[in-house]
């Protein structure tokens, strides 16, 4: 017999075997699912599975296999769509992928017993044609698991895409002020894993026009700390919800510094996820105060005057040029020596001495400065009220 026909003829016993089974294929689930070992039951029984589903998905499975043998088909073909669904469903219902081809391994056990006790009854098949068969059954068992593989990476790719977008939907409601609806607050604390009560603090993070934040890993960063948050990218800035205790702020403030790269803000402390949306305007604000390109986490609690200023910041510019108008005409070099010394001076809690020590220069010469500036501003440098003005108008200018 030549080697065509000699496969032709395993073929047409492959087809005669199965098709045999194919009448008993309730016989063999059975004999599966008593097959199954007790760490996959458990794995089927964890993801709410009821005895009678294992075994109907065994039993079509196992029909699927028979007619795959019985009809030669191509791997990839509308015969192996049982393998697809199989896998996809296990996915959704969460049932570890080892323990489903786990599964189709016993499956494929179970066919070969049956076919091997088959064969041995007929006197057409010889020694050859078992180990030709046994090449057959386990050529098939591989495909077929490679289908359920990748039905089942498939679908766990978009349950956490579905995920990913039901997070950013839920974390869009928290900051979007609808934590109103108490179903909200609800589904965010069982999605995001967050206490509905605890202090939070909300953080926002500028995005560089490489597209990166101006913190690195926080998440990763936090929880090596045991501190619980939730980030999320948004348009133009990357924002986290930080449960805070009254030890960790401190530490959350410490941590932030390290791994700033550019502008941060920290709203101060907000009372549970229904506040949230309060924080993120605050996060926002705070921001906000920090000038672009600079490297720094701004707390609002210690940036409240230049809060104010940028939200007013047509009452800004007013107050720059009011205060600082006939200073900012003068010739550059004039002007910034003038300006050092001011800074200094209202750093220096207004101490001439203070602030000839900081700027390195005879107390005399601060002194003849201050007179220029009262020449120049029209304000009595000692007179409380100009120096809050003073102080206004400087970080209303920093801020410009």
């Amino acid at each position: 017999m030549t080697g065509s026909a000699a496969r032709t003829a395993s073929f047409d016993q492959v087809s005669v075997l199965a098709g045999t089974l194919l009448g008993r294929v309730d016989e063999l689930a059975d004999r599966l699912l008593e097959t199954l070992p007790h760490d996959s039951h458990a794995a089927n029984n964890s993801a709410g599975l009821p005895r009678h589903e294992v075994r109907r998905c065994c039993e079509d499975n196992l029909d699927s296999l028979l007619r795959i043998l019985g009809n030669g088909e191509p791997v990839g073909g509308h015969l192996y769509d049982t393998a697809r669904q199989t896998g996809r469903l296990r996915a959704e219902q969460q049932v570890p992928l080892d323990t489903v081809l786990s599964t189709y391994r016993l499956g494929g056990r179970v066919l070969w017993e049956a076919l091997v006790d088959l064969a041995k009854r007929d006197d057409g098949i010889d020694r050859d044609s078992l180990l030709d068969l046994a090449s057959t059954v386990w050529a098939m068992i591989d495909s077929v698991s490679a289908e359920v593989a990748g039905a089942y990476h498939r679908a766990e790719m978009e349950l956490l895409r579905t995920d990913e977008q039901r997070r950013f939907a839920l974390v869009d409601d928290l900051l979007a002020n609808r934590a109103e609806d108490p179903s909200v607050v609800r589904a965010a604390a069982n999605v995001l894993d967050l206490p509905v009560d605890a202090d939070y603090v909300v953080v926002t993070a500028a995005t560089a026009d490489d597209g990166r934040p101006s913190l690195r890993t926080p998440g990763d960063m936090l929880a090596i700390r045991g501190i619980r948050s939730i980030w999320q990218q948004r348009s133009e800035n990357l924002t986290g919800l930080v449960v805070v205790h009254q030890p960790a702020m401190t530490g959350l403030m410490m941590l932030l510094d390290r791994i700033a790269r550019g502008p941060v803000g920290i709203s101060p402390r907000v009372r549970g996820l229904a506040e949230v949306a309060t924080g993120y305007r605050l996060a926002l604000l705070a921001l906000r105060t920090v000038n672009t390109g600079a490297t720094m986490v701004a707390n609002l609690d210690d940036r409240l005057q230049e809060a104010l200023l940028v939200q007013s910041p047509e009452l800004a510019g007013r107050l720059v040029q009011v205060a600082l108008g006939p200073l900012l005409e003068l010739p550059a070099r004039e002007q910034e020596m003038l300006l050092e010394t001011l800074r200094a001076w209202l750093e220096a809690n207004c101490s001439a001495s203070s602030t000839a020590d900081r700027l390195y220069c005879h107390r005399n010469t601060v002194l003849n400065r201050l007179h220029r500036l009262e020449d120049l501003l029209l304000v009595p440098m000692h007179d409380p009220r100009g120096q809050v003005q003073l102080r206004l108008a400087l970080a209303a200018y920093d801020l410009r």
